[in-house]
């Protein structure tokens, strides 16, 4: 069965080949005479209300191959529905004693994630090729009322997206920062891995510290990244929405009334003037003072919404380094 496409495809990748290199799972009938049962071959098939797919999965483990086989069967779940356009990924989860790889589809990006809601495993279509459990055929089956509502709120966070001013020049930042997110993601593995071998707890301090460090290096380039492709006018709100909230609205406290709002995104600033702040808020401008900010922050965010950025300063405004959208 093979399920048309639909408008958030435009704003979705492929991340089937992600998945096939992180898990390295070859679903092919193992050397071993044992005869398969019938609902192996049951995939991507609808009855009752509900599509069945089957996950392969390997690993050291029975643990490890229970979980490979539900990534291998929600792969097979968008291939099969969507056409293999949807972007997943896989979380890593740690405490003071463990480290625990899960798979899920909560990018930072919120209009290019599924919800999993409804997905279940199949009572007894649990089949181990071998005694050690560590080869197993699973069965999952996804309700199809619950896919009918995932494609419908996928459908309308593309077509919110599809309304938004300069669309060409939105999906180029959109690519960027996805591009970015899979490099993240691919770093993130690699760190789980490196941490869960190291034992002393000073020297997994000091390899934290480390990717946290290289972590904050990243997250800065994928800023440059997304400056570089903006345009001249963008607003506030729509880089916000294309890209992320500011991570801090500020003014200078070394004066009772301020001058200016600094919006940032880490070091990079944009300037936004007082007076187009309080013009908007219809206040005096003696009004317009640090503990206003702070106890009307929602309000004076909402007032720069339609502020057109047209130089951002970088370095937090120390150095006369920045970018001129305009020119």
């Amino acid at each position: 069965m093979q399920v048309g496409h639909k408008p958030y495809q435009v704003i979705l990748i492929t991340l089937l080949s992600f998945l096939s290199v992180l898990i390295l799972i070859q679903p092919v009938q193992a050397k071993s005479k044992q005869k398969l049962p019938k609902w192996v071959s049951d995939d991507c098939s609808k009855r009752e209300g509900s599509y069945y797919f089957v996950g392969y999965g390997e690993g050291q483990n029975s643990a490890t191959a229970s979980r490979n086989a539900l990534i291998s069967s929600r792969q097979n779940a968008l291939t099969c529905l969507f056409g293999g356009t949807i972007t997943s990924n896989i979380s890593i989860k740690e405490n003071n004693t463990e480290l625990a790889f899960d798979s899920v589809t909560d990018l930072e990006l919120d209009y290019s994630y599924v919800n999993w809601a409804g997905w279940q495993q199949v009572s007894e279509r649990n089949f181990a090729l071998n005694e050690r459990r560590t080869k197993l055929y699973i069965q999952y089956k996804w309700s199809a009322d619950s896919i009918t509502a995932e494609k419908d709120r996928l459908d309308k966070m593309a077509a919110k997206i599809a309304e938004t001013k300069a669309q060409a020049q939105e999906i180029r930042v959109q690519r960027s920062v996805i591009k970015q997110q899979e490099k993240q993601l691919e770093t993130l593995d690699v760190q789980a891995r490196q941490l869960a071998q190291i034992k002393s707890a000073s020297d997994k301090a000091v390899a934290r510290l480390a990717q946290i460090n290289q972590n904050r290096k990243a997250k800065k380039e994928s800023i440059v990244s997304v400056i570089s492709n903006l345009y001249c006018g963008i607003t506030v709100d729509e880089l916000s929405q294309i890209f992320r909230e500011p991570d801090r609205m500020a003014a200078p406290n070394t004066a009772k009334y301020i001058s200016n709002l600094q919006v940032s995104w880490m070091d990079y600033v944009v300037v936004i003037p007082a007076s187009y702040v309080y013009g908007r808020l219809n206040i005096e401008s003696y009004e317009f003072t640090l503990t206003y900010l702070r106890q009307n922050y929602r309000a004076v965010r909402r007032a720069i919404g339609d502020w057109s950025i047209k130089s951002i300063k970088a370095d937090k405004g120390l150095t006369r380094r920045g970018y001129d959208l305009c020119k």
